[in-house]
């Protein structure tokens, strides 16, 4: 359905939406949806309309669309569509039943396009960072294992196999980033702090350099935002907490992947896959409650998933999945009110989005 251009017919696609008690989402209010974040993507990185395209950014567009979209259309706050349904509930209240039709068009255009623009900005920031970081590790002479995002840099030739965690990378990357002035020297500091610390496991992988980067200039740049204004103390409380929720909600996730199995919607190895990207995602969001887009974490394990398999095969159990572990892991600082006060945004259920 084309209907950019006919803003009162495209209204009452969203009126439609709003007021039916289930929000089920029509295709045609889909189509709309995915137009608008399309557009919004084409313009964004190309900055030009989707239509001029050639046909290799034709089909990059429609992998961040896709990817976007979906988030944009998951569950947000314990609500699938909750962001697009808040969205509405605090721009209009009780009245949509009076608005114009027009009006309801414009706040959608508006909603979906300042969610894909902050998507976006944090993915070229990570992009950014990714390659500094990858250029900086080039610079030296270290054994490197895997590919892409899940490459590991083997610091010396020790035949010590452990991986440095994330939680013991983040303080190494404070320090190192406040004595450096560019990414390639935050990496010789950080690996010189690494091989001077006795004991230390030697292996470090890229995903989690840039992970702790970017979260570290989140935190020199916004202070005072959501876990970035604690002090330590406070960090360790909400990083053991979320840890130990974090293993215990997983438990959901893996049997529901099992009964996928059982079904025969998914075979073992696909079973296997979604566990290890749920994984990595259980561990971003324990950390500070963002985690990337969905679809990465399962494309960057398996790097040749076209984007058609991904959407027939593995989006749906992944995103319930999913779904239900983070569910389980916000219901369980509802009940710990000690994290409440000391993280106030985790009881509006902050998270993916």
């Amino acid at each position: 359905m084309h209907c950019q251009s006919r803003e009162n017919e495209c209204g009452r696609l969203v009126r439609q939406f709003l007021l039916d008690p289930n929000h089920n989402l029509s295709p045609d209010i889909f189509e709309l949806c995915y137009r608008v974040s399309r557009n919004a993507v084409s313009f964004l990185l190309w900055h030009k309309s989707e239509r001029r395209l050639d046909q290799s950014e034709k089909r990059e567009c429609e992998e961040h669309t896709n990817d976007i979209l979906g988030e944009f259309l998951g569950i947000y706050n314990s609500r699938q569509y909750g962001y697009l349904l808040e969205s509405f509930e605090h721009g209009f209240g009780d009245g949509i039943y009076q608005a114009d039709d027009s009006r309801l068009y414009r706040n959608l255009v508006a909603t979906i396009n300042r969610f894909v623009r902050q998507r976006i900005a944090v993915q070229s920031e990570q992009l950014q960072i990714y390659e500094a970081v990858n250029g900086a590790m080039k610079q030296g002479s270290h054994l490197t294992t895997g590919s892409g995002w899940q490459r590991r840099i083997h610091l010396n030739s020790s035949e010590d196999a452990r991986t440095l965690p994330f939680e013991n990378l983040l303080p190494l990357v404070y320090e190192a980033l406040s004595e450096s002035k560019n990414i390639p020297q935050l990496i010789e500091r950080l690996f010189e702090m690494i091989l001077l610390s006795s004991g230390m496991p030697n292996i470090i992988r890229i995903r989690d350099v840039v992970r702790a980067i970017h979260w570290v200039r989140r935190d020199n740049l916004e202070p005072t935002d959501g876990p970035c204004g604690l002090s330590e103390p406070e960090r360790g409380i909400v990083r053991s907490t979320m840890n130990r929720a974090g293993e215990g909600c997983s438990e959901l996730g893996r049997g529901y992947l099992d009964s996928q199995v059982e079904k025969g919607r998914l075979s073992v190895l696909q079973k296997d896959l979604l566990q290890d990207a749920m994984s990595n995602l259980v561990s971003d969001y324990a950390y500070d409650g963002q985690p990337d887009l969905l679809p990465r974490y399962v494309k960057e394990l398996q790097q040749d998933i076209m984007d058609q398999d991904y959407q027939k095969i593995y989006k749906f159990p992944f995103d319930q999945a999913v779904a239900r572990v983070l569910e389980c892991i916000r219901t369980k600082f509802r009940e710990d009110p000690t994290i409440l006060q000391i993280w106030s945004y985790l009881s509006d259920g902050e998270g993916g989005g």
